[in-house]
Order: C-alpha cells, then sequence, then structure tokens
C-alpha cells in the first residue's frame, strides 16, 4: 500500500512539534540523516520500512499511526497532556511521558493475552461518595479502602505499588527532570486507569504521589487527566488536590496508628526521623496526619516538615534485598519505568509463547543482546 506522503509529513511535524524537537534533534537522535528527515517533512522523500520503526521507537508510539487514517487513543492524550504542560517540562521529560502511555498499553496488551483479571475499585459507601467536606471525604474514603483491602489500622503497607496495581491500576515509575510534576493521573479510554510517578523524587514522596494519584482515580475518573505537584499550577481545583492529599496521608498513616505516636509536640529532628522511616513517609506526609487528628499545631507542623529523612532510611521495595551488580542493574529497569511486575509480565507471555523474543526485547526497551542480563536479573531461561 502507497504511504500518502503528505499526510506522513503532516503526522512526523506533529509530533516533533509537540516533544518540542527540532529536526536536528531528530536526525541525531535516530541516526537518519538531516536530508532524509527534511524530505519526510517536505513530502519529498518516502521513509523506508526500518526509518518508520526508527522514527516511531523514538516518538514511543505504534508505527502504524504514520502509515494510515487510524487514530490512537495514547497519541490524543500526549497531546493533551503537552498542550497542558506547555513549556514547563523539557523534551526528554515529554519523550519519558510518551514512553510511560507507550508501557501501560502494552501492560494491557500482555495482560489480556494471560487472560489476567484488571481487578477493580472497592465501591464507596454512599456517605463518603456524596460527602461534600472534601477534606472528610478524602479521610474516610482511605479508611475503607483499608478495610477493604483487610489492612489493619496499625498495618505499614512496605509496597504500595503492588497493592494498588492489584486494583487494575497501570503504574510506571519514570525520571522527570522537572521536579515540580511529582504525578500524573489519567483515564485512559482503552485501558483504564493510569498512574505515571516522577521517579526523580525520593522514595518517600514517591510513596505518596502513588497514593496521591490514587484518591484522584477514586473520585476524579471523570476527569481525562491531572497533573498534580509543587506548584499546583495544572489544578482548577484545589479542593481536589485537598481531597487526594488527605486520602494519601490517611492511608499511609491512619489515626489509629498516629495517635500511637508519644508526644509529637515535643519531638526533637531526631525523632521525626525516627517515626518517618519506621512509618515509610516524608515529614510532610507525617506531618499532614499529625496536624490532621489534632496533636500538634501550626508551628510544629512547619517544623516538622522541615526535617530531611537521610536517604539511606527510604528503601525501594523493588530495590531492597538486592547486592551489587544486580541493584545498579534493577535501578537502571526501574528509571526506565521497567517494575517487576511489567518485566514478569512480558517473561510470562515470552514463555507461554504469545510474544516472540523480539516482541520481548521490545517490551522490555532493549535490544536482543541485552536480554541475556535481564535472564540472569530475574532467573529465566531464554
Amino acid at each position: 500500500m502507497a504511504i500518502d506522503l503528505k499526510l506522513l509529513s503532516t503526522k512526523l511535524i506533529h509530533m516533533r512539534e509537540s516533544h518540542d524537537l527540532s529536526v536536528n534533534d531528530v536526525s541525531s537522535r535516530t541516526g537518519i540523516p538531516l536530508q532524509r528527515v527534511a524530505g519526510f517533512e517536505s513530502a519529498e522523500l518516502e521513509p523506508n520500512g526500518d526509518e518508520v520503526l526508527i522514527i516511531s521507537d523514538l516518538y514511543s508510539c505504534d508505527y502504524k499511526y504514520f502509515i494510515s487514517n487510524e487514530k490512537f487513543a495514547s497519541i490524543d492524550k500526549a497531546d493533551q497532556l503537552f498542550r497542558m504542560l506547555g513549556n514547563s517540562v523539557s523534551p526528554e521529560d515529554k519523550l519519558s511521558i510518551s514512553q510511560f502511555l507507550m508501557l501501560c498499553e502494552n501492560e494491557h496488551m500482555l495482560s489480556s493475552l494471560l487472560s489476567l483479571g484488571s481487578g477493580g475499585m472497592p465501591a464507596l459507601p454512599s456517605h463518603i461518595a456524596h460527602d461534600k467536606f472534601y477534606k472528610r471525604q478524602g479521610q474516610h474514603a482511605a479508611m475503607h479502602f483499608r478495610k477493604s483491602m483487610a489492612l489493619n489500622d496499625l498495618a505499614i503497607v512496605p509496597d504500595v505499588y503492588s497493592l494498588v496495581r492489584d486494583l487494575g491500576v497501570h503504574i510506571f515509575r519514570r525520571k522527570l527532570s522537572n521536579s515540580n510534576v511529582s504525578g500524573i493521573f489519567l483515564n485512559h479510554p482503552e485501558i483504564g486507569l493510569c498512574i505515571l510517578v516522577n521517579y526523580e523524587d525520593d522514595v518517600f514522596r514517591q510513596r505518596f504521589t502513588v497514593m496521591h494519584e490514587l484518591g484522584h482515580a477514586v473520585f476524579d475518573s471523570d476527569l481525562e487527566y491531572v497533573i498534580s505537584g509543587n506548584a499546583s499550577k495544572w489544578s482548577t481545583d484545589k479542593l481536589r488536590e485537598i481531597r487526594a492529599d488527605n486520602f494519601a496521608a490517611t492511608f499511609l498513616c491512619p489515626s489509629v496508628m498516629v495517635e500511637r505516636i508519644p508526644d509529637p509536640a515535643r519531638w526533637s529532628s531526631e525523632k521525626v526521623v525516627d517515626f518517618a522511616s519506621r512509618l515509610r513517609v516524608s515529614a510532610s506526609a507525617l506531618a499532614i496526619a499529625l496536624e490532621n487528628n489534632g496533636l500538634i499545631d501550626e508551628r510544629t507542623t512547619e517544623f516538622i516538615k522541615s526535617v530531611r529523612i537521610p536517604a539511606e532510611l527510604k528503601l525501594d521495595p523493588e530495590l531492597e534485598g538486592l547486592e551489587s551488580p544486580a541493584r545498579e542493574r534493577k535501578l537502571r529497569m526501574l528509571e526506565l519505568g521497567l517494575s517487576s511486575t511489567y518485566v514478569k509480565l512480558s517473561i510470562d507471555c515470552y514463555y507461554h509463547n504469545l510474544i516472540s523474543i523480539g516482541c520481548l526485547a521490545d517490551m522490555l526497551l532493549v535490544d536482543q543482546s541485552e536480554l541475556a542480563d535481564i535472564a540472569e536479573l530475574y532467573k529465566f531461561r531464554l
């Protein structure tokens, strides 16, 4: 089938500009000569099959987008996010967001191949669902979720990622250079609820972000997406952010647990570090929970929030127990968004002959030659 060069040109220009890249950038990142990239965009040259695949890899999109009239929901979602974010994120961050969307679609496809159930959110009782007091609504919903998940009031959850994935939510962590973006929630029309967590943030903040975005998933699934961060400049409704914050703080630090903490009004910095590291929460999240329960005043709240927890006390559940060099290899994979859950899902599909070894490499964002290292790390045979 002949490619419509005019349509292809329009799509190539749109993708490049939406990712804030120049023609030179595309050439240097793909290895395709500058004259050919320019020729594709002017509709004077037709790319060969390999070049279409290479360009598709750059933007983490299905190659069929460039050679057909088919619409792709993830590309539309990326466009919406990029318009909202504007120039506040770098081209690298936009490429990371595109790859996040691709990973969500991959995970959905792999789960479908294995006929895995998608889980589901616990239904909220009417008195919580219709509560007009947003702060209380977030707190009560968090306690309802803990109860639905059979967590007692004193249970600390080491791995919030697995817990939320069991609800059928796609979660991926990717490094974003813009520290103002801590997380993104979006309701994908084809694959459901998706959460992106900024892996550049410290481990405890990432835990809070996951639960904050889950709060948006619980209450704000009518929205196509929510961008969360320090600046909050993307939020059109501050009450939604307050509700999500209180959902996260209460889920991680329930009232019964917090009320057993001795004399927080007289804490030293060392005490803040001790209890925050035990509960696996940031000082800020701990302060919110203590203040919500009337255990500290505003001045103490600000003091606790100002305390920094040493990095060595912040344990990532996907890295615990690993020694070098396995730890470094897994760390690099996590930076690309490749969680153990996603990797094992890909391997299971390969073992069941549902995907080829080439497709396995594509799923894991590596060349086939690099699969041996991953096989050693996850103890499977190619």
